[in-house]
């Protein structure tokens, strides 16, 4: 991704399930030699910087919204790879919701991410459902054991 400062930005690869926040060789190769394939100059360019992004996510892959039972308490999170790209989104609703300015669709949709499809009653059924729905719609890449292409830089918890 080219910036305006005149950087370069390469990545990413994805680590199901890890917490780790460094970046390994062979993750850093994986993102570098498809960049160099894509374009071949960036070979011949210094690595000024590198970074891990941890992507938090649940178990039905979808974000956690709305009210705790807590006063002041409001949740916005759990996006894995989508955070960047539903902030916008993100920050109306919750800003709606703290001053009391909910849409109709806009309640349905807090609703629909409430940390409560965790914990009602009969909700693991729904969630167990939901969950394989959502990895068949979104696989999660996994480390092959031993030798080959490592994913660090950037990584799902769940």
């Amino acid at each position: 991704v080219p910036k305006a400062d005149g950087r370069i930005v390469v990545g990413a690869t994805v680590e199901a399930g890890s917490f780790d926040p460094n970046v390994t060789p062979a993750g850093l190769m994986h993102c570098m030699s498809n960049a160099a394939q894509l374009v071949p100059a960036l070979a011949d360019l210094p690595i000024e910087e590198t970074w891990v992004g941890l992507r938090p996510t649940t178990p039905d892959k979808g974000p956690i919204l709305g009210k705790t039972p807590w006063d002041n308490l409001f949740l916005a999170g759990g996006y894995w790879r989508n955070g960047v790209l539903l902030a916008p989104k993100t920050g109306q609703l919750v800003g709606d919701l703290i001053a009391g300015n909910l849409s109709e669709e806009d309640e349905a949709l807090i609703g629909a991410f409430s940390w409560d499809r965790f914990t009602a009653e009969g909700g693991g059924d729904k969630l167990a459902a939901d969950a394989r729905y959502a990895a068949s719609m979104h696989p999660v890449h996994r480390r092959s054991s031993g030798a080959g292409v490592s994913a660090a830089v950037g990584t799902e918890l769940g």
